[in-house]
């Protein structure tokens, strides 16, 4: 049988994130029956069940065992397995597609090829509405993503499981950035072999009471995005060994409510001007809760984080911002940090951060309302300022090089030296510090405060002229 022909887009690739890599491309080309799918690196992309604009066609049935019946709008209780690498068991493909796999299992192993393509992905949608109801994905190999969502699809999930094992990299591999590659960037320091859900270019993925889960690199992921949005209710997003449960690289807005999330090193990772919402979410991370980096990006982009509710404990900094501007809005979250620093502001040490050059920036802005916060927060970016706006909200911790403006419900309690910008009318009985602990304070906009002031607790308020000064590293 024969299948129509369509055009391949040229792709161009750009580093915008440590993990990432975002490219600005279109749909992925249709199948063709003689042909194959076009060729990744060195392989071609083999369909085995393919919607093609809402007709059924069976491609490579030699390459996998499928039982149960196939239409062209919907598939039930059906059973894929194959060990053939590069395989694509499910795609669903073109704008007239609106196609329903329901109470189905798909099995696959070997490794894919190009997950920017979606080679050898458990399910793929491309175009038109794809739902998946009751379904349980499982892939075993390098680049073998169990979803991949991309073009301007949508795809809806309910009630599934889908889980990337990854694999071995192949012993000739050579490290790219780009399509192909098989591991994260190391500059992320994390490890892994396989994304286990990705949505990309302009495509809208909805997930609900579903569980995802990633061996390594990521749960929940976004790529080469131009207006991508994700959203899980009341999901389960995993990462066992290292890295983030959910992403957002540059265009892509990801929403998490009501879901759990428990990831071995970021809970979420933001590069560039991108958003990451976290709605009631629990869990941890063995490193940060969310990290925020811009790579090769504009000076002037803003991460964007909010954070509403939820309980969520990181081992390391709860939020870690590498040479990166945001904007974020704390409200009503449980948010604990192990190593005690809630905020932290810092130089990204990667060789394609964004560069400043000279260029004014935005910095980082924090607000924080019906808060109570214990933990240090820092700035140790020396190109950027932070903001720190408190309503109704309460700190326990140092703060350093930052900006501070307390309304009449908020307090804080310096258990460390600090150095700050008052802002505000500054009601010293909201200011609390521990014996022994100095605050050095300059009075900004709207700050009457002079001199100094003994505090309740037996520290020390002094009101001092001139900026807060940043000490030197050691």
């Amino acid at each position: 049988m024969k299948m129509r022909q369509r055009r391949l887009l040229d792709s161009t690739i750009l580093i915008v994130s440590f993990v990432f890599v975002a490219a600005c491309w279109g749909q992925v080309p249709a199948p063709t029956a003689a042909a194959g799918f076009p060729k990744g690196p060195d392989v071609k992309f083999t369909p085995f069940v393919v919607i093609n604009n809402g007709k059924y066609e069976l491609d490579n049935a030699d390459k996998g065992q499928l039982t149960g019946k196939v239409t062209n709008t919907e598939a039930k209780d059906i059973k894929i397995t194959s060990s053939e690498g590069h395989l694509n068991p499910v795609y669903v493909y073109g704008e007239k597609s609106n196609f329903t796999l329901s109470d189905s299992t798909i099995e696959v192993s070997g490794n894919g090829a190009d997950d920017f393509v979606a080679i050898g992905a458990g399910i793929t949608a491309n175009g038109g509405t794809t739902t998946v109801r009751n379904v349980k994905v499982s892939t075993q190999g390098v680049i073998r993503p169990a979803m991949v969502n991309t073009g301007n699809g949508v795809m809806k999930v309910y009630d599934s499981r889908f889980v990337a094992y990854g694999g071995t990299i192949p012993k000739d591999y050579k490290p790219v950035i780009g399509g192909g590659m098989m591991e994260p960037p190391a500059g992320l320091l994390i490890h892994g072999t396989a994304r286990a859900a990705l949505t990309m270019g302009k495509a809208k993925t909805y997930l609900y009471n579903t569980t995802i889960i990633a061996e390594g690199w990521g749960a929940l992921s976004t790529d080469a995005a131009e207006d991508v949005y994700v959203e899980c209710n009341k999901c389960d997003l995993q990462v066992n060994k290292s890295g983030y449960g959910s992403y957002a690289d540059h265009g892509a807005h990801v929403v998490l409510n009501d879901t759990k999330l428990n990831a071995a090193s970021y809970g979420g990772v933001i590069g560039g001007e991108a958003r990451i919402d976290f709605n009631n979410v629990t869990g941890g991370a063995g490193a940060n809760m969310v990290m925020i980096h811009s790579v090769m990006g504009k000076a002037a982009d803003i991460s964007r984080l909010n954070i509403t509710g939820g309980k969520f404990v990181a081992d390391y900094e709860a939020l870690l911002i590498k040479s990166a501007n945001a904007d974020i809005a704390l409200d009503g979250a449980e948010i604990t940090s192990k190593l005690g620093t809630l905020i932290h502001l810092r130089k990204n040490e990667d060789a394609y951060a964004t560069k400043v050059d000279g260029q004014k920036v935005t910095g980082v802005r924090v607000t924080m309302k019906n808060e109570k916060l214990e933990g240090n927060i820092t700035n140790d970016d020396q190109e950027r300022n932070m903001t720190l706006t408190f309503a109704n909200s309460s700190l326990k911790g140092a703060i350093n090089m930052a900006e501070v403006t307390l309304d009449a419900a908020s307090k804080w309690m310096a258990t460390g030296n600090s150095k700050v910008l008052l802002t505000g009318n500054v009601d010293v009985a909201k200011i609390d510090a521990d014996k022994g602990v100095t605050i050095d304070a300059v009075c900004g906009k709207d700050c009457a405060l002079k001199g100094s002031y003994n505090l309740a607790s037996g520290g020390v308020l002094k009101i001092v002229e001139g900026q807060p000064k940043q000490e030197p590293k050691q």
